[in-house]
């Protein structure tokens, strides 16, 4: 096959189109969304702990 004005030919039959999401790059993504809400939760609760009104001057 002659080279074409971008450079050699590619092989016939190569393209396969875009590929699928590999397993590991799904793990990852749901380990880290996993993560990040445990982050969020704890942070969350935590600044509900033992919530008391202290120095109101209305109440």
């Amino acid at each position: 096959m002659p080279a074409g004005p971008g450079g050699p030919a590619a092989p016939q039959g190569t393209d396969q189109g875009p590929r699928p999401p590999s397993w590991r790059a799904l793990i990852t993504g749901l380990l880290i969304s996993l993560v990040m809400t445990t982050i969020m939760i704890t942070t969350y609760v935590s600044a509900q702990h033992a919530v008391v009104a202290r120095d109101l001057p209305w109440g």
